[in-house]
């Protein structure tokens, strides 16, 4: 297998549009912080639309429903499955994820102010700098209703192909299995920039880059707190040894180490052109079923903690150098190694802690693989 040093004229423009989405090279970076799990339900949303309404709904799903519908029964009375499916908006949210409830005072048919209840509703949050009269918030009826006025200053979550969440389990349990027996056959393990799973055969080195897959990985790690069907030893998985069980019979509270790596999970599932929120992520874990189903329980992130220097400051990567003007003409580009704190986040820090970190954590994950993806080396057969 040989690297392209240089490519000179035209071939050199088609580089970074038809790049490998593999990448040369790995990086290290350490994060830190705790996080505990405790069950929790879906998160409300301000839509009714049932699944069989939905729009997006995905192909896979199926058509062994009830009259042959698409889709399944609700297996959980008491959670509205329609609600996965509907309007997810951003709203406001403690740092744990966990909605802030208002109420809204109206005055001859106007909204006049508002405030913070235990009784009151999730408040949707406006496109900034549309409701300033509001702080950007956006007014709810006496009901906790979006009057049809303001609908349309509302922030839906953008899922992409994390709508993959909303396929049957068989679907992700397949995933899961097929990820597990790469990762238990594989020459060695490690991470590459991102800090996604890395397998390397024979020299070869390959990201576990399928976004079914790290949904998968994503949920048992969230659950389990390790990697369930993991038959490799804790020497051999060196610092990734946190992912086997100390008893496989009893799931564990995610430690720092495996939040970390599930922010990888969400970032390696997701769009590279997209962004990760707090609002996306406790969605997920709804959907996931890695919140609880009473309502009002969501996955605990306290004591979390992200600060990307810490994470990333040592981060590199090898990827395409360039353009440069080429001597007999045209342009070429070489193969070097970068630091990713210069050339993805420009040298800035940022910190995040509790659900808020975690996002920013796996944001910042999604950052670096739409680069090194953006920026492959390409390979081909000599």
């Amino acid at each position: 297998m040989l690297r392209m040093k240089c490519v000179v004229g035209m071939m050199s423009l088609l580089i970074v549009a038809f790049a490998s989405p593999g990448w040369s090279g790995y990086g290290s970076g350490s994060g830190s912080g705790s996080g505990s799990g405790s069950a929790s339900t879906l998160t409300q949303s301000s839509s009714t639309t049932s699944v069989d309404e939905d729009s997006d709904r995905p192909d896979y799903a199926g058509t062994q429903g009830s009259e042959n519908k698409p889709g399944s029964g609700n297996t959980e009375p008491g959670i509205s499955m329609g609600d996965l499916y509907g309007d997810l908006y951003i709203i406001v949210r403690d740092e744990n994820g966990a909605p802030i409830l208002y109420q809204w005072v109206w005055e001859n048919g106007v909204p006049v102010s508002y405030y913070v209840s235990a009784t009151g509703f999730v408040q949707p949050i406006a496109i900034a700098g549309s409701l300033p009269q509001f702080n950007d918030l956006v007014p709810l009826d006496i009901e906790g209703e979006i009057p049809d006025a303001y609908a349309a200053y509302t922030q839906e979550v953008d899922f992409g192909r994390l709508n993959a969440a909303r396929a049957p389990q068989a679907f992700l349990d397949r995933a899961y299995t097929e990820a597990i027996n790469a990762i238990n056959a594989a020459d060695t393990v490690t991470t590459d920039p991102s800090g996604r799973l890395l397998l390397i055969n024979d020299g070869e080195e390959k990201a576990i880059d399928a976004p079914r897959e790290n949904l998968a990985l994503y949920q048992k790690l969230m659950k389990n707190g390790y990697l369930t069907g993991l038959t490799r030893s804790a020497a051999d998985l060196g610092s990734l040894a946190h992912l086997l069980p100390a008893d496989p019979a009893v799931a564990e509270t995610p430690d720092g180490s495996d939040l970390q790596l599930a922010a990888a999970f969400i970032a390696a599932a997701g769009d590279k052109t997209g962004s990760v929120n707090i609002d996306l992520v406790v969605y997920l874990n709804s959907i996931l079923g890695i919140n609880g189903t009473s309502g009002t329980d969501y996955f605990n992130f306290t004591g979390f903690a992200y600060q990307r220097q810490h994470r990333h400051g040592t981060t590199r990567a090898q990827v395409l150098l360039g353009p440069y003007a080429y001597p007999q003409g045209g342009i070429c580009f070489t193969v070097g190694w970068v630091n990713i704190m210069g050339k993805v986040f420009g040298e800035q820090d940022a910190q995040g802690f509790n659900a808020r970190g975690f996002a920013k954590a796996s944001d910042d994950a999604l950052k670096i693989i739409a680069y090194i993806h953006n920026w492959a080396v390409p390979e081909y057969d000599e």
